[in-house]
């Protein structure tokens, strides 16, 4: 991704389960947050905002989609400059609640960040299926560094700055 532009970040999947997209960040002057589902903690404002602070927000969240159809979920970033760090973070929030490990493979599973595809190629087992995280370079621009590895509760919550919202 060039420049610090908006773009979104949209998750594609065709299994039959209710995948949640979350975007945990550091912002630049060093609070972290995220903006994800506000089914998690029935908080609305959990989906964030374009147009006020953290100019990010997490356009609702689609529950499994019937056979044969895919689902999706997409975040908007308004202000990518407001940003040091941004974790793209995928959950099946109905097996994490119960600690059972979760199989992100699909073959028509992928995220998107701007223009950028990454395939679903997750490593490791777990419950947080962290895909991405973008950081600043040298030059202030935010690059993405494919992660593709799936996280105990535990390992997110230690590693992942903002995590820790999602787990109160």
């Amino acid at each position: 991704m060039q420049g610090n532009e908006p773009f979104e970040i949209t998750i594609n999947w065709s299994a039959h389960v209710d995948l949640d997209l979350c975007v945990f960040y550091r912002s630049c002057d060093g609070e972290e947050g995220g903006v994800f589902s506000d089914e998690f903690r029935s908080n609305s404002s959990d989906l964030g905002c374009l147009s006020a602070y953290p100019n990010m927000q997490h356009m609702g969240d689609a529950k499994e989609p019937v056979p044969g159809h895919s689902g999706s979920e997409t975040v908007k970033v308004g202000r990518p400059d407001n940003f040091e760090r941004l974790d793209i973070v995928v959950i099946n929030y109905n097996d994490a609640i119960d600690l059972l490990d979760v199989n992100y493979c699909d073959p028509a599973g992928n995220c998107m960040i701007g223009g950028r595809e990454i395939k679903a190629a997750p490593q490791g087992h777990g419950q947080a299926y962290h895909i991405a995280t973008m950081r600043r370079d040298a030059a202030g621009v935010l690059q993405t560094t494919e992660v593709n590895k799936v996280l105990s509760l535990r390992e997110a919550y230690e590693t992942i700055p903002g995590f820790a919202l999602i787990c109160e």
